[in-house]
């Protein structure tokens, strides 16, 4: 089910497993026709991909994570998080163009 999926996912993120949970976060998104876990894998796979060195995977993640979030507190984290990882890998003017 896509529960026990998305539970899976998070079990092989909890062990570090993230280029297995990348897989299975893939599985829930593709599965996943309510988007009832479509933000949150979104997020997941954004910090499987910073832990896997590709955080131009983790920032595309991330954008996704935003047009699907409806609060406002969460769009805000959300790019803190886009700018952190533009300015940790030394791209200064992405990071001042994300907000």
């Amino acid at each position: 089910s896509l529960q026990q999926t998305h539970e899976l996912a998070e079990e092989l993120y909890a062990q570090q497993l993230f280029e297995e949970a990348v897989h299975a976060y893939q599985r829930v998104l593709f599965f996943d026709a309510t988007q009832h876990y479509a933000m949150e894998s979104h997020q997941a796979l954004a910090s499987c991909f910073l832990h896997l060195s590709r955080p131009k995977e983790a920032i595309e993640q991330l954008e996704l994570a935003h047009q699907l979030s409806r609060e406002e507190e969460q769009k805000v984290e959300i790019r803190f998080q886009q700018v952190g990882i533009q300015l940790v890998g030394g791209d200064f003017e992405k990071a001042q163009n994300i907000f």
